[in-house]
């Protein structure tokens, strides 16, 4: 067991953790590094990385290269130069311009901060886009508006961890899924509404924890079923009436079906993970993947520990945000995709053997740099031979095992972000004293002022709401915040028969988060069997939870 330097809670340090860090130690000029074990219990550690990551956070601001008004994820008051998009991936500036030697006098972070401040940042972190201008951490996306964290999708609008799918809005960590909304921790779903922890569901309505379902209503944990009411079946005649009645959705109306749902749900046994087709994993939310602990969101892994929101990954510990493609061999990674052999980066794409780097790309044998393209053997934007590279890039780990710096990530305080900018409020929210004492930043933001119509002004019936609703500026029931109804919008609202939001859609999306579970197992007991088993329900969501075996009998 081990004490957390930033927690002071205990954690344990297995001995196939220490295996692992042994597995994946570099080796420079005939020389193994070693990667000690971490200095912070795991959830410190997921804290910090997400702490680098502000995918919400837009602002107006000038382009320090061509001096037009662009998007960005950095506000105007930021140290860092900014590009627009096309401009930072352009050939229009040299990132070896800004290399600097290393300095053994000081700290890896202190420096690595400076050069972060120095390299042009990009706007936003898009790639290959189609009238997706607003979104951002996406890829491969098209027609899609302020979703975070998407992947492979088509026709998306207000959501985060949005992996190939189509025409949905406002979802969390959703796959595979087509005419969606208000979805949480789900796959395969189609024409869904007000959905959560389910699979290959169609034509459901506030559906909770069921499986292949078609044509439910408030219902929790059915598996092939189809005409059911509050986990009862009420036949198709009936079914269609209350389909009818239910057609049409008010917020009154969603009010009532989810207040019916947590009635029904809350005596009944939930299923202590949802692990589809997997293989010794623990976790939640984790599709076809083997050998596999504290993983969450995950699809397609092996052989891998303390996974969040990263397909596809394989032999690798502490990684984040790493949609659609994940990494192999790699240790304390976020916002990456397609690394190999890597270790604390940041916003790296595509490569291998790449260390203590960020926003770099297609790059192979490169350590603390920051901007890089298609380069090779460069240290802090410096350009070497194979080598010299090898040998300075000893020395230097040398040096940062003296500062115990070597094998951790990067220090809170070179995150270009405030702390409350980022993931980790989501997740681990602070005040500003606290962040401070960390050595983070925070970032001070001004109130949105903007005339607008309050909500009780919107029609509770989409029938009711004609296209002037365009032209206004709402207002936020909860936080007062100006936000407005876009065509796009408007049409899916009107397609899929579903009230006007009467909230910004970062108090809908602080609302989904609150519905996930977790990103943490507790220790609890089967209400059936009475085994140990480890689960991210605690006893306030859920009063009697299973274990998969006890679940299985019962609900199949």
């Amino acid at each position: 067991m081990a004490a957390c330097r930033q927690c002071n809670q205990t954690f344990e340090v297995a001995a196939e953790d220490l295996a692992f860090y042994d597995s994946i130690s570099p080796s420079f000029a005939g020389k193994k590094y070693p990667i000690p074990a971490p200095k912070m219990c795991p959830q410190c550690r997921l804290q910090r990385r997400m702490a680098f990551r502000n995918e919400r956070k837009l602002y107006t601001r000038k382009s320090d290269l061509s001096g037009r008004s662009i998007i960005s994820n950095y506000s105007p008051d930021k140290p860092h130069k900014i590009y627009d998009q096309d401009e930072w991936w352009s050939d229009a500036w040299d990132p070896l311009g800004y290399g600097r030697d290393f300095d053994f006098s000081r700290t890896f972070n202190e420096q690595f901060r400076g050069l972060v401040e120095t390299v042009p940042q990009v706007s936003l972190v898009n790639k290959s886009g189609e009238n997706s201008y607003y979104t951002n951490f996406a890829i491969f996306v098209r027609n899609c508006y302020l979703v975070f964290g998407a992947g492979n999708d088509e026709d998306c609008m207000y959501g985060k961890y949005i992996v190939d799918s189509k025409d949905c809005v406002d979802n969390l960590a959703i796959y595979s899924c087509e005419l969606c909304y208000e979805g949480v921790a789900s796959e395969g779903c189609y024409q869904c509404r007000y959905f959560l922890n389910s699979r290959n569901c169609s034509d459901c309505l506030m559906v909770d924890s069921c499986l292949s379902c078609k044509n439910c209503i408030a219902c929790f944990g059915l598996v092939s079923k189809e005409y059911y009411y509050l986990n009862t079946f009420v036949g198709k005649e009936r079914f269609e009436e209350l389909k009818k009645e239910y057609e049409y959705l008010t917020a009154k109306k969603v009010a009532f079906l989810r207040e019916q749902l947590d009635v029904l749900k809350g005596p009944l046994p939930h299923r202590q993970a949802q692990t589809y087709g997997c293989e010794n994993c623990t976790g939640d939310n984790v599709y076809n993947s083997k050998n596999c602990h504290h993983v969450f969101d995950a699809k397609e892994c092996e052989d891998s520990k303390y996974l969040n929101f990263s397909p596809k990954t394989k032999n690798s510990y502490d990684i984040i945000f790493c949609a659609p493609d994940g990494v192999e061999f790699s240790y304390n990674l976020c916002s990456v995709l397609s690394l190999k052999n890597a270790m604390s980066n940041y916003l790296v794409w595509n490569g291998s053997d790449i260390y203590y780097s960020l926003s770099c790309h297609s790059c192979n044998s490169i350590f603390g740099c920051v901007g890089l393209h298609n380069k090779q053997y460069c240290i802090f934007n410096k350009q070497y031979s194979k080598e010299e590279y090898e040998i300075l890039v000893g020395r230097i780990i040398e040096h940062m095992q003296k500062t115990g710096e070597w094998g951790e990530f990067f220090d809170y305080s070179v995150s270009p972000f405030g702390y409350n900018e980022t993931v980790a409020e989501e997740y681990f929210p602070l005040n500003k004293d606290q962040v401070l004492a960390l050595d983070a930043k925070w970032h001070e933001e001004c109130d949105e002022q903007i005339d607008g119509a309050p909500v009780d002004e919107i029609p509770e019936d989409i029938r009711s709401v004609d296209d002037e609703i365009l032209k206004k500026v709402l207002h936020c029931e909860v936080s007062g915040r100006p936000y407005k109804i876009t065509p796009q919008e408007l049409k899916f609202y009107r397609n899929m028969k579903l009230p006007l939001p009467r909230r910004h859609h970062d108090e809908r999306h602080l609302n989904r988060i609150a519905l996930h579970n977790p990103y943490t197992l507790f220790d609890r007991s089967c209400g059936k069997c009475g085994k140990a088993i480890q689960t991210t329900y605690t006893e306030l969501r859920a009063k009697v939870v299973y274990c998969e075996a006890c679940y299985l009998a019962k609900v199949y």
